[in-house]
């Protein structure tokens, strides 16, 4: 009989080659525990795939059950018990060749080279240099560069630190294209989108002719600002043009209209990522529901009612694109959003929170500057190799012990905090629980690595410190800090 069989607990590489066998056998690999018949463990299975599997009422059996009880039959004696299949060589993540760009499994044309303003909004590498690409950062990587390459709204929900606002700032840093970033909030009107009318400044309105042609009532000052700007052949600058106004008591503009980012990003080829989306009102993000039709188009009502898009008064640049980003809405003070505004977003990514292989990769990274392998469509990616971050970790005693004890400890605080639903054991009587996310492993580490640079021994009790500070010490209670001690000598810190 064919199983659905998912595999847990095992390096990338072996993952690869028990995904062989097992379909060599007849049955079909799956990667979601909930759709699975079957979970076959390997030596890395943490306890929480062991408690996933139960609360699933899923079967658990090691690799080595496994193979005895259902592959025999469909496979040889000798097939069985031979070594493991070969293990593919890894495809660099990503690849350039004659203005396109593969990203993993597909290839996307470069957009040419932004000029202007704008160029000063692409996201630069600096930004990335702690990115380790996981499974799940990969797998939001990814969406967001379909919705790019097919000119798709995306949206990434998930929760915090899930690196949703990360793969759309790094997709447009490869592509070389400025990314104007609008943090929403409850207070964010169709004014902060679209436009507004906003008092006028000093000067507003007013050119070089108009100020020459009053110059005979200034005073030798505002006279000699015009005289040495004029003999430049340059317009005064915004300062001296301040001055003048000032100076002279010229009055100002009464209102001039602010273009929101959104119509600015149509019109530039800019692209526009709405960050934490549902803490908008709902009726303000209904004013983007023309924007997210296949052929967006945008009335600007605030102001003159020009058209951008088909048939209107401006085009909509063909570099344009619209992502959003949202934490589930479980989340304090988030809003629950129509299914008919979400409808419209062409891509919506569930982004996955990182588990203890992927917190493991990221401190490996870090350490030592090697990125793990990622799947996609049954082949393996690697992004390329650099220089560690904090490569002073590896002086630490037993280091790859302990890199695997960080890692066990940071996903149980990740679990007692309460994710994706599950009720969470510390903080029970606070009114908003605590978050021990990717970035709080990131100060760990970093806090260390200072600490060695500084001329620290290397020791365990350096990071007995970092735990105590970036963890224990924003635990309020006596019991939260009894229950995560607890946790600490479990992952023997």
């Amino acid at each position: 009989m064919s199983l659905s069989v998912c595999i847990k607990g095992f390096a990338p590489e072996e993952s690869v080659r028990v995904a062989n066998l097992v379909t060599q056998g007849g049955h079909r690999v799956v990667r979601m525990l909930d759709v699975a018949q079957v979970v076959v463990t390997g030596p890395d299975a943490g306890r929480e795939i062991y408690q996933q599997a139960q609360q699933r009422g899923v079967k658990l059996v090691t690799w080595e059950a496994f193979r005895r009880t259902h592959l025999s039959s469909g496979t040889s004696a000798s097939e069985a018990e031979s070594p493991p299949l070969a293990t593919p060589v890894p495809q660099a993540m990503m690849e350039e060749k004659e203005g396109r760009l593969r990203i993993l499994d597909f290839w996307m044309d470069k957009p040419p080279p932004h000029e202007g303003p704008y160029r000063a909004l692409i996201p630069s590498a600096e930004r990335f240099e702690h990115l380790c690409f996981d499974q799940p950062t990969v797998d939001t990587i990814r969406a967001v560069a379909l919705g790019a390459a097919h000119h798709y709204p995306q949206a990434s929900e998930g929760e915090t630190s899930a690196a949703k606002s990360t793969a759309v700032g790094y997709v447009a840093h490869v592509l070389g294209q400025p990314l104007m970033r609008l943090n929403l909030h409850g207070q964010t009107d169709s004014g902060e989108l679209i436009a507004r009318y906003v008092p006028g400044g000093a000067g507003d309105g007013m050119d070089m002719g108009q100020l020459l042609g009053m110059a005979h009532r200034f005073s030798k000052t505002s006279r000699d600002i015009l005289a040495q700007a004029q003999a430049s052949g340059r317009s005064l600058t915004p300062l001296e043009m301040q001055f003048i106004v000032g100076n002279e008591r010229l009055p100002a503009q009464n209102w001039r209209l602010q273009l929101g980012a959104l119509p600015v990003a149509l019109e530039h080829g800019l692209w526009l990522m709405l960050d934490e989306m549902n803490l908008a009102e709902p009726q303000n993000l209904e004013r983007l529901n023309s924007v997210l039709e296949r052929s967006p188009s945008l009335v600007l009502s605030e102001g003159d009612g020009r058209v951008y898009g088909p048939g209107g008064d401006l085009p909509v640049h063909p570099q344009f694109r619209l992502f959003a980003t949202l934490n589930p809405a479980e989340y304090a003070g988030r809003n629950v959003l129509s299914p008919a505004f979400r409808d419209r977003w062409t891509i919506w990514h569930q982004a996955a929170t990182p588990g203890e292989a992927d917190h493991l990769a990221m401190i490996r990274f870090l350490a030592t500057g090697q990125q793990p392998v990622v799947y996609c469509n049954g082949n393996a990616y690697q992004a390329a190799c650099r220089e560690p971050l904090f490569g002073l970790l590896q002086q630490l005693p037993e280091w790859e012990t302990l890199a695997r004890h960080l890692a066990l400890f940071q996903i149980s605080m990740v679990k007692a905090s309460g994710t994706e639903g599950s009720p969470a054991s510390l903080g029970r009587t606070r009114r908003e629980r605590y978050s021990f996310t990717r970035r709080t492993l990131l100060s760990t580490l970093e806090f260390v690595h200072r600490q060695l640079a500084a001329g620290a021994e290397p020791s365990r009790a350096l990071v007995r410190e970092a735990i105590e500070l970036f963890y224990l010490k924003r635990l309020r209670d006596v019991a939260d800090r009894n229950a995560v001690a607890s946790m600490i000598r479990a992952a023997d810190l």
